[in-house]
């Protein structure tokens, strides 16, 4: 069991360093990758958007490859359309890490992610081992891979070809077989069954969060007689693996923690939790019904200034509810 009350370790994550500091701070550790990995990523990706991608450089070339992907999750989507442009500032990012880095994402990147993203900024694909030979008339800037099995139509602007460029040579430095691979699948999947695939994938994670599809989210407005509401019913259960952990290992994003502590009769409730476990599930599931919220309300998860409204109703609803049992 913690030392600290539950209350008290929030106010102790609030006064903590923010931003640039925060940063410094992780980096500063003796093991910084091991200091980053232990965020969330929810965490991660809200410091990475309070201090800006190029100054949180270092936290991304030493996350682990799921955190980059819950990132980009978290980052790409407007509703079911993936804007595949908002990638390239995180490739480039993971590129300046070096070739091995960029591999190990690569490989933790959902396939048709990967396919689609190089679909997208290509307008052919040949397949030279196939006798297929490339026109030779186009103005478009031309990629023949380092093995001479492809050759690509770049398309987009002379930044996009040059990250592009390098992001298929690292791939293919990294790991030569996967780099063929998603060429492979880029060159004969359409966008239309790529992108609902990637849907697919990145909307059961986000439904691990609480970002579930929206007729879905609408049941958390469901009124409820209070005298039907039952302590221990179970339903806590249905949080699954992203409750699991100790207490120290989970922390509320800065706005969600902020309205806990200044809700009174909320915080003074959450200041009587006397088990580790029960702590971290109660995080948890409030960033549950945060994010319910949110998709209710189709916010793009992500979105910092939606979080803090959604958290400001949420706890407000909670703490009144608490009251009224």
């Amino acid at each position: 069991m913690n030392e600290v009350g539950p209350l008290a370790r929030l106010r102790a994550q609030l006064a903590g360093p923010r931003g640039a500091r925060r940063v410094d701070a992780l980096l500063s550790t003796p093991d910084p990758a091991a200091a980053v990995a232990a965020l969330s990523v929810t965490e991660l990706y809200e410091l990475v958007n309070e201090v800006g991608l190029d100054d949180a450089a270092e936290l991304v070339h030493v996350a682990t490859p799921e955190q980059v992907r819950g990132c980009l999750d978290l980052e790409l989507w407007d509703r079911d359309q993936p804007r595949m442009e908002l990638a390239r500032p995180w490739l480039a990012s993971l590129v300046d890490a070096g070739f091995e880095k960029l591999g190990q994402v690569w490989a933790g990147l959902d396939p048709e992610w990967r396919a689609l993203f190089i679909k997208r900024h290509c307008r052919r694909i040949w397949d030279l081992t196939l006798g297929e030979e490339p026109d030779d008339t186009t103005d478009l800037p031309m990629y023949f891979t380092t093995d001479r099995f492809f050759t690509l139509e770049l398309s987009g602007d002379e930044d996009t070809v040059r990250l592009l460029r390098q992001v298929v040579d690292d791939l293919y430095r990294a790991d030569a077989d996967l780099a063929r691979h998603t060429i492979m699948a880029a060159r004969s999947e359409s966008v239309t069954e790529l992108e609902e695939e990637c849907f697919r994938w990145r909307s059961g994670r986000l439904a691990d969060l609480g970002y579930v599809d929206y007729y879905e989210a609408l049941e958390l407005f469901r009124p409820l007689e209070a005298d039907a509401v039952r302590a221990g019913e179970g339903t806590e259960d249905r949080l699954g693996p992203i409750v699991d952990g100790d207490a120290t290992s989970v922390n509320l994003p800065i706005a969600v923690a902020e309205h806990v502590v200044a809700r009174s009769f909320l915080a003074r409730a959450w200041d009587r939790l006397g088990d580790d476990a029960e702590e971290t599930r109660l995080e948890a599931a409030l960033l549950v019904v945060v994010n319910k919220l949110l998709a209710a309300a189709r916010t793009r998860p992500g979105d910092q200034a939606s979080l803090r409204a959604g958290a400001d109703y949420a706890t407000a609803t909670i703490s009144l509810g608490l009251e009224v049992v």
